[in-house]
């Protein structure tokens, strides 16, 4: 794609021979030095190790990962909550090809050369899609805020996109970039062939690329009048149309389970924050459809449109609340590709707008300080409808002119709007490190919490910014200062890279052997197995076991997709827990910080329900157990109890009639 049109001294800047030259001071960007490259290539591996931890096979990673074991060995998950009415595995290719590489290598060398394929094919794809859009040095510097900057979007911060651990999400994502670089290379065959193999492996990630490259590539189509026109009509047919309509019916009763349960499946749900992410990342590129007027323009303007189409139809089918369907595919998603391009995005802006409205460059910036606690992405589309009127104006003669003068008005305004957006801003970020660190699984060799706050918070961006600047300002920061604090930064990342909880090194450890599995040659693979544990524990019986897990909160991902799974779920829940009161009957399933053990009526209830065989429990009752145990460390014990010989005792003790 062309470079703008516009000639570079809008910008204060001119290109010399060994670099950029900014402003009437003269201070050269010495972005084409050995030194300037060695500074880059150093702090992009230490922000991305800082920010992406080894953390083994966890949260959906477990979920993958059983169903491509499934895959290889149906007959021993037959009766598990995850798979018995279905599970995402029908709708995705992954699985099946996950299965043919653990085969080949094992589980545990699998999942790590699935994740570092699929992290090195995400990076190229990103660092080729920011080379079409920003030119030297800038684009380096936008793979370093993604790279180092929090990844969340959507209504829960468990979703981010390039996960630093395997599911189908990040091929799908990987190629998503990669199609979406092709297309802006003029290459559409490429293009929409990789997007729809990353649909393929991930039909709701994969989905959001393939609309990018259709629309980027049908430029004289009307999508905008085409969008408009179509969620007029879907929000007749999700209010007006009677049920039978419905693709897949949402009756009342299992709406009122996943509301309660999986609530940032509605963005009608979603709180201030998520919705204030959302608004950011959607403004930036809808601000540059209004000012790029060069070719970029229409890659801006589409990725404007899915991130609008997506939130707008997912709202209203949520809002609507009768059409599982709708909810099921999470058109929001389209926000992952928004957020990972954001910070391309951040940079365009500011270069096209540096010398030519700083009063909206300080305000945009407002809008950032204040993104999680005052709306600020909110304010952030409210300024990009602003471009967009302006640019409407200017169409008709009108000249409308906002934002272009910094009177001491403005700028004692903006000042102030600074300060306290900033404020603000810190404290919510230093109270969120404290929670992530209270929550986290994460095992640290060398803690500093200072410097685990600045990893886990929107305050990397100030180590990002430095670290950029000492790239790019060679003549003001000696490159040996800079290369001895990036030693020592990477030096900490190395350290602390395997994060894994101790749940996941016990399991990673037994993976490929099967004579290590808890309780071997007393349970058979495929048997169903009760484990009384947290909800990270569910690797045991679904790992090392192969067996089919009665209940575990972990098993009740998905159960959007299945009324069967969802009430089976809620049943099975009360028979561990207890029956529920009629008023929390449906507020959602107990996580890892309410565990219990059950104790031995517990146990007693649990075993007669049919078909399970085994309860294994980190608590020893004498009169029950059958004494054999599994002992994976010294600081922890589980003991196994046979259900078959607890009701065959029960029912002896049974007294007869007459």
């Amino acid at each position: 794609m062309g470079e703008s049109k516009r000639p570079e001294a809008s910008v204060n800047a001119r290109v010399g021979e060994s670099g950029i030259v900014f402003g009437p001071s003269g201070t050269r960007l010495a972005w084409r030095t050995r030194s300037a490259a060695a500074i880059f290539a150093l702090a992009f591996a230490t922000l991305f190790l800082l920010a992406h931890p080894y953390v083994g096979i966890w949260q959906d990673a477990i979920l993958y990962t059983v169903q491509a074991v499934r895959d290889a060995h149906p007959e021993h998950f037959t009766h598990d909550l995850f798979f018995q009415f279905g599970s995402q595995d029908d709708w995705t290719l992954y699985g099946k090809l996950y299965e043919r590489l653990i085969n080949l290598v094992g589980i545990r060398a699998g999942n790590r050369f699935g994740l570092a394929a699929a992290q090195v094919l995400w990076w190229t794809g990103m660092w080729r899609l920011s080379k079409r859009l920003l030119p030297a040095p800038w684009y380096w510097v936008s793979l370093l805020l993604a790279a180092g900057m929090p990844a969340n979007y959507g209504g829960g911060f468990a979703l981010s996109y390039d996960e630093f651990f395997l599911t189908a999400r990040l091929p799908a994502e990987a190629l998503s970039l990669w199609a979406i670089a092709f297309v802006l290379e003029r290459r559409s065959i490429a293009a929409l062939l990789t997007a729809l193999t990353a649909m393929a492996i991930h039909p709701l990630i994969g989905a959001v690329g393939f609309a990018t490259v259709l629309i980027v590539a049908t430029p004289r189509f009307p999508w905008w009048r085409l969008f408009a026109a179509a969620l007029a009509v879907f929000a007749i047919a999700q209010f007006l149309a009677p049920s039978p309509w419905a693709i897949h019916p949402f009756d009342s009763e299992w709406r009122s389970v996943i509301r309660s349960t999986v609530p940032y499946l509605f963005p009608s749900e979603w709180p201030v924050l998520p919705w204030s992410r959302a608004g950011w990342v959607i403004a930036l590129p809808l601000m540059l459809a209004a000012i790029d007027t060069t070719e970029r323009h229409r890659i801006w303007a589409s990725l404007a449109l899915v991130g609008i189409a997506g939130v707008g139809f997912a709202t209203l089918a949520a809002l609507a609340g009768h059409d599982a369907f709708w909810i099921q595919v999470q058109l929001w998603r389209a926000l992952w590709l928004l957020s990972a391009v954001q910070w391309v995005a951040v940079l365009s802006v500011v270069r096209r707008e540096w010398g030519n409205r700083p009063a909206m460059l300080w305000l945009l910036a407002v809008c950032w300080l204040g993104l999680e606690l005052a709306g600020g992405g909110i304010a952030a589309l409210l300024l990009a409808a602003l471009m967009h009127f302006e640019r409407f104006a200017r169409a008709r003669g009108k000249p409308v002119r906002f934002f272009r003068e910094l009177t001491l008005p403005h700028k004692a305004c903006l000042s102030a709007g600074t300060l306290a957006a900033a404020s603000l801003g810190v404290a919510y970020q230093l109270i969120f490190a404290h929670a992530h660190a209270l929550v986290s699984p994460a095992t640290l060799n060398f803690d500093l919490p200072w410097l685990e706050a600045v990893i886990h918070t929107r305050l990397m961006v100030v180590l990002v910014v430095v670290l950029s600047i000492a790239a790019l300002l060679r003549e003001r920061f000696p490159p040996a200062a800079v290369g001895v604090l990036l030693i020592l930064l990477l030096a900490y990342a190395i350290v602390n890279f395997d994060q894994r909880s101790p749940t996941a090194k016990i399991m990673e450890a037994r993976l490929d052997a099967p004579a290590r599995a808890p309780f071997a040659g007393r349970v058979a693979a495929g048997q169903m197995v009760y484990w009384d544990g947290p909800v990270q524990e569910i690797v045991y019986p679904w790992l090392l076991m192969r067996t089919s897990s009665y209940f575990s909160v972990a098993q009740t991902a998905g159960i959007v997709f299945h009324r069967e799974t969802t009430f089976e779920a809620v049943r099975r829940q009360a028979i561990v827990h207890g029956p529920r009161t009629s008023a929390d009957a449906y507020s959602g399933f107990r996580y890892i910080g309410s565990f219990k053990p059950l104790k031995p009526d517990g146990i007693l209830r649990v075993c007669r329900e049919p078909g399970l065989d085994f309860v294994v429990s980190p608590m020893h009752y004498a009169g029950l157990s059958t004494n054999d145990e599994w002992a994976p460390t010294g600081q922890s014990t589980y003991w196994l109890y046979d259900c078959r010989q607890l009701n065959a005792k029960a029912a002896l003790s049974v007294p007869k009639n007459g």
